[in-house]
């Protein structure tokens, strides 16, 4: 299963466990094996028109201040290794968050507004209901931080609240509706550790959850809307691209092999014509969603472009799998593709490379005969 968060009124964490719930998560399993006893309410309740779950929580009134008591708390949970690994993941990157704010080491920061267990429960509450509704993969929308300012302990802030921003670097962020905050600190760690940001994936919808902000808002539908279905079996990916009209080319062969080794799928470039009849290149990447952010760092790091464009493309590939042939020059890894009636068997090509410069022979020679070796088996 994958899911999908639509985050047009922001995200919290008790909207997020709402929507687990509204969309079939047992209330009680988000808690269990909690170090502390805490008991949830599911509350059924209207936003705007829309149907949504809200939560209350009930737990000890106890401030947990420092990183080092949420870690020995998540420790202490009977859970699974994997949720105890991506909480500390989460509340990890929520004091890294604050300690680039105040300019302190993780470890010194005290968090004020969110030093208390629900912060903990709302964490490895979602965990567990991503877990037990078998989600694999979740994806996030553009987020609405809302807008306007709040009182924090520090004084008068910006909303978003910097730490909030901090923790939202990579997604596309969004202010409309009321003057308030819609996006805090805890649903932004919780997208940052668990969601990539995209656009709604190909999806057979099978579930559809929403979660209930705390509060009714005039003339808004303040809930956290969760997606929930199989992916379909297409593939989606994005198409990098940018005009290159003054770079020397020598810097080409380090920049595609750059990039085919941080995660690109094909690297390609075209000689165009620009504006004012300049000659020019235009330079295309092909990679995953999750692959943009660190792909276009690199080609604005390594090349002398001022801005990229980027769309999403399908692609439908012929089933492939890897196999060895024991040819009578020497092992060679061949590529079968198989579909239908199509079947076609390609020699890799380092493979036959490597045997020719062993071999003394022509890379011609070597690839027409284990061809025919392959063609005669």
């Amino acid at each position: 299963m994958i899911a999908y968060l639509d985050c047009f009124s922001g995200i919290s964490g008790d909207m997020f466990l709402g929507a687990l719930i509204d969309a079939g998560a047992p209330p009680e399993e988000l808690v269990k094996g909690l170090p502390f006893p805490v008991e949830i309410r599911v509350k059924k309740t209207e936003r705007s028109g829309i149907k949504a779950t809200g939560i209350e929580l009930s737990f000890e009134n106890k401030k947990i201040h420092s990183l080092k008591d949420f870690r020995t708390l998540i420790l202490q949970s009977e859970v699974s290794e994997d949720i105890r690994l991506k909480a500390l993941k989460i509340i990890e990157s929520l004091f890294e968050a604050e300690a680039r704010i105040h300019g302190l080491k993780p470890e010194d920061v005290h968090l004020h507004e969110l030093g208390s267990l629900d912060t903990l429960i709302d964490i490895i509450g979602t965990l567990r209901g991503l877990e037990i509704l078998g989600i694999k993969k979740l994806y996030a929308s553009q987020v609405n931080t809302g807008r306007g300012f709040i009182k924090a302990a520090h004084g008068i802030l910006p909303v978003p609240a910097p730490a909030t921003l901090e923790l939202l670097k990579g997604f596309t962020l969004i202010s409309s509706g009321p003057e308030t905050e819609l996006t805090t600190p805890t649903g932004a760690s919780l997208l940052k550790g668990l969601a990539i940001p995209s656009e709604m994936p190909a999806i057979r919808l099978r579930k559809i959850g929403y979660g209930a902000g705390s509060r009714d808002m005039e003339n808004w539908p303040n809930v956290l809307r969760l997606i929930i279905g199989e992916p379909e079996d297409t593939e989606s990916f994005l198409v990098i691209e940018t005009n290159i009209d003054d770079m020397n080319p020598q810097v080409y062969e380090y920049l595609i092999d750059l990039l085919l080794e941080r995660g690109a799928l094909d690297v390609y470039i075209e000689n165009i014509i620009m504006k004012k009849s300049r000659p020019a290149q235009k330079l295309s990447v092909l990679c995953k969603e999750e692959s943009l952010s660190l792909l276009s760092h690199i080609i604005f790091r390594e090349t002398t472009t001022l801005g990229i464009r980027y769309y999403r493309v399908g692609r439908f590939g012929l089933p492939r799998r890897i196999e060895n042939f024991s040819s009578s020059l020497g092992n060679v890894r061949i590529k079968i593709s198989e579909w239908d009636d199509i079947k076609r068997i390609i020699p890799e090509y380092e493979d036959i490379k490597k045997l020719a410069k062993q071999k003394g022979l022509s890379l011609q020679e070597v690839m027409e005969r284990i061809k025919q070796e392959i063609t005669n088996t």
